[in-house]
């Protein structure tokens, strides 16, 4: 029997969401026209091929501009969504300073989160929510830097009170000193009180061990153990040069008499 066409509504459906069913029927297809007797007859099925494979084109592209649509409202929705929840982990932060308990780890993360935020949306997205991403971005970042001050100062605070155990507590109130006074001098928060303050912790910390072995070595001259008292202070003299060197390594440590 002579083809002379798609006779029947299967035949003449092409679009299809698998890709390879539709390369295979197009394929079957020309396979069918190749077969055809007569030039003219031929090329009419060429040309109602290639109608339908435009009109099948034209279908996927309004199909996938659909989808898009669709991925854009999610997404967009997405991105709005994000945007609220860092205002409400800003109010957290100011929440946090209000009540002097700043826990940075959690400051360090919205501060992440306001570095990236937008990086991964759309073009498009990026655009329509520009102004609410520059407002977020400068109204998180100043406040972050606010909670950071407070955070800085609350140690510098503790570290004149905060009990002293080992060598290890020593080590944590000095390098905890040291970030406090390199962040409030790169923000210029520094001022002379809180210098001071700074001194005073980093001295405690230096004089902690060495006070313990000079009132170890009172309490040995109260009972008459000269030699234990004599020890202690000798030890004491070692702890000074030790410790001070340690918080000061600058400075010549004090003198025991």
């Amino acid at each position: 029997m002579l083809f002379t066409g798609f006779q029947k509504k299967e035949e003449i459906e092409i679009f299809h969401n698998d890709r390879d069913e539709f390369l295979e029927e197009i394929f079957d297809s020309i396979q069918r026209i190749s077969k055809i007797d007569g030039r003219t007859v031929a090329l009419h099925e060429v040309e109602k091929l290639i109608n339908l494979i435009i009109e099948n084109y034209t279908r996927f592209v309004k199909y996938q501009n659909k989808e898009i649509s669709k991925n854009y409202k999610y997404e967009l929705e997405e991105a709005k969504q994000e945007i609220e929840i860092l205002r409400n982990d800003i109010k957290e932060i100011e929440l946090q300073i209000k009540e002097k308990r700043i826990i940075k780890y959690k400051i360090e993360n919205i501060n992440n989160h306001l570095d990236d935020l937008s990086i991964y949306w759309q073009k498009k997205i990026q655009e329509q929510l520009n102004n609410e991403v520059c407002k977020i971005k400068d109204d998180g970042y100043a406040i972050i830097k606010n909670a950071l001050i407070e955070f800085h100062k609350n140690n510098i605070e503790n570290s004149l009170t905060n009990l002293i155990k080992s060598i290890s507590s020593v080590l944590r109130i000095i390098d905890t000193l040291n970030e406090a006074e390199e962040f409030l001098i790169k923000n210029n928060m520094i001022n002379e009180e809180l210098q001071n303050k700074i001194r005073k912790g980093r001295e405690r910390c230096a004089w902690t061990r060495v006070r313990k072995k000079l009132d170890d070595a009172d309490i040995a001259e109260a009972v008459q153990n000269i030699k234990k008292k004599e020890k202690l202070r000798a030890e004491a003299k070692v702890l000074i040069k030790q410790d001070w060197a340690l918080v000061f390594p600058n400075e010549e440590p004090p003198k025991l008499d």
